[in-house]
């Protein structure tokens, strides 16, 4: 499994229950990991900085990503 198929798997039912659209999950590189998110109100500053926050700790949890560098838009 994907490093993107991993953390959609852990993540993606949470985003969607707090009303979030899963738009994509990339690996940038090594250490970096892209989520892009959308809700039916477009997403601002205040959306990235919650799922930031629910994806970091989901991840932490799950013990799957130790060293990452989270970008959310």
């Amino acid at each position: 499994m994907s490093v993107e198929q991993k953390v959609i798997s852990l993540i993606e039912s949470p985003l969607n229950n707090l009303g979030y659209e899963l738009v994509r999950v990339k690996q940038m590189d090594k250490d970096t990991i892209q989520i892009m998110i959308d809700n039916d109100n477009g997403v601002n500053v205040e959306d990235c900085a919650k799922v930031t926050r629910l994806a970091n700790n989901i991840l932490y949890v799950a013990e799957a990503f130790k060293d990452y560098h989270l970008e959310v838009s």
